[in-house]
């Protein structure tokens, strides 16, 4: 491709942005100085031997502090002003390597070519100022309607036996460059831009004076690819639409269909006037693909005003709409309606999820879901909660039932100890794992469900003089093993257990040992009636 951008007409402007020195060397100063620092009383005068890279100028730095220059401290260089880094003139420039990203810009009219490049900086030993290389990473070239980037390939040199890298373009759109193509998992975009000037005489002077106004964007390159290829993104801008602009930049229109071939805003968003207003009134850009897709699926009004009144109700609630409707064999219409008419200060979002709930339970009641009352009560807050007490009502019936039936199961946990004065007993309700929770506060009453399910077993360990004062609480694991013995704040709030609780504890395990010995022979004995059974 020859030369697709001079970037060495543009390395004095690339220079200033690399890193600037000022390497010292700290000595006396000369005999002239020192006679001179006598006659007017200043003696021991230290002078520092100074070069900057900045100005390339070597001066000598008188100063009365010696400590003034640091090795890798940040300072201004004495001379010009320029900020700079300090190091020592004979330490460390062997080892310094630094490097940073520049894309530099060259063009007018309708081509715009850009040159991405890795410029390092570096010392050898001998010299004070910086030797600088660079190497291309990746090329563009824009014009109207079009954006072209280039990338080295590896090409096969056909007769010679061997091939090399060839510049050639991109199969898929352009995007972001890549100034680590090498590197595993690492993509660095830092760059700096170099001569973008000229691209205000260039045919995308209109879209860069707009983004210079709003600061340019981090992905400045892709902007202007994407630009290139729809010069109307410039109408998007003008129309005050600049986050839908920034939303197709970034690819999160997703597959919302945008027509390009038309020079026309509205015919190019397929949004009327009103339409238009709206977005770009509210800022609301960001809404467009779900306002085409709500329009498109959901609900197109008579008018663009009746369609923006529900999208602005609705727009968060497709999904449940989508549910409801299913739920309920209403249309979008007819769910929205109701959903203005009844909903509260909570919103849209918070009425189709009681909604929902509303509709699920009446299902499991066994309803009529054709029932337009059912369907659509006067009072949906007070109908869910009727529902939700009924069928709160029969699941604390069945599991009450389960829990008799595990009670009757776990008859012989309970015991007395007569000597340490302590009882075990069961709760009888889950009501009564809950209240015990909340007397002693630690967390049992989290406990209730599984206790119920017979997931494990939580057991009340009571003084036998207050055998209806919660004391502390035991869960049992299935395989009767004790895994806490927990009394008022877990025994955090400076009450340790007493030496009787441990005691019981450790009785109270050996009880429980002989009844799995005394269950383990229990259901070998109905195995064996079983086989019998069988047999005969």
């Amino acid at each position: 491709m020859g030369n697709f951008v001079n970037v060495e007409a543009y390395m004095d402007g690339i220079k200033e942005y690399m890193p600037q020195f000022v390497f010292y060397r700290r000595g006396k100063a000369s005999p002239t100085i020192q006679l001179l620092d006598i006659e007017f009383g200043e003696q021991n005068r230290k002078a520092t031997d100074c070069y900057c890279t900045n100005c390339h100028e070597r001066y000598t730095d008188y100063d009365r502090v010696p400590d003034t220059y640091k090795h890798k401290t940040k300072g201004t260089c004495h001379n010009c002003g320029a900020p700079v880094e300090y190091r020592e003139m004979f330490r460390g420039r062997k080892n310094y390597y630094y490097k940073w990203n520049f894309c530099v810009f060259e063009g007018a009219g309708d081509m715009m070519r850009i040159s991405c490049i890795v410029v390092s900086q570096r010392f050898n030993e001998e010299e004070l100022e910086p030797d600088y290389d660079w190497y291309e990473v990746t090329r563009y070239e824009l014009g109207p309607h079009r954006a072209v980037q280039y990338l080295q390939y590896w090409r096969d040199i056909k007769g010679e036996g061997h091939g090399g890298y060839v510049w050639d373009k991109r199969k898929s759109r352009p995007s972001m460059p890549n100034f680590n193509p090498a590197g595993f998992y690492s993509r660095p975009y830092g760059y700096t831009l170099i001569n973008y000037d000229s691209v205000d005489n260039s045919f995308l002077r209109y879209i860069d004076k707009e983004l210079r106004e709003n600061t340019l964007p981090s992905n400045y390159i892709e902007w202007l690819c994407r630009c290139a290829e729809h010069p109307q993104i410039e109408y998007f801008i003008k129309a005050g639409l600049h986050c839908l602009a920034e939303n197709y930049v970034y690819g999160r229109l997703g597959h919302t269909y945008i027509n390009w071939r038309s020079n026309d805003l509205k015919k190019v968003l397929r949004l009327s006037k009103t339409e238009l207003k709206y977005f770009a009134e509210t800022d609301a850009g960001e809404k467009y693909s779900a306002y085409i897709r709500f329009r498109r699926d959901y609900f197109k009004g008579k008018s663009p005003e009746e369609t923006i009144k529900y999208f602005d109700s609705f727009s968060h609630c497709m999904l449940l709409m989508d549910i409801l409707r299913k739920l309920s064999g209403l249309s979008n219409k007819q769910i929205m309606d109701y959903s203005l008419k009844k909903m509260n200060r909570e919103g849209g979002v918070f009425f189709m999820t009681c909604w929902r709930d509303y509709l699920n339970e009446c299902q499991t009641l066994n309803y009529d879901m054709k029932d337009d009352a059912v369907l659509r009560p006067k009072d949906l807050f007070a109908a869910h909660e009727r529902t939700s007490g009924i069928i709160k009502a029969e699941h604390d019936r069945l599991v009450q039932e389960q829990l008799a039936a595990l009670t009757l199961e776990r008859v012989d946990m309970e015991c007395t100890d007569l000597e340490l004065g302590l009882l075990i007993r069961q709760p009888h309700a889950v009501e009564e794992i809950a209240a015990e929770g909340a007397a002693l506060s630690h967390c049992v009453g989290g406990y209730a469900q599984r206790h119920a399910e017979g997931k494990l077993t939580i057991l009340f360990l009571r003084k036998i003089s207050e055998p209806d004062k919660p004391y502390y609480t035991i869960e049992v694991s299935n395989d009767l093993k004790i895994v806490q013995c927990r009394g008022y704040k877990n025994n955090l709030a400076k009450n340790p257990k007493p030496e009787e609780i441990s005691v019981f504890e450790s009785r109270y395990q050996k009880y429980l040992d002989c009844i799995k010995a005394k269950r383990k022979k229990e259901a070998q004995r109905a195995k064996r009636k079983q086989r019998k059974m069988i047999a005969a």
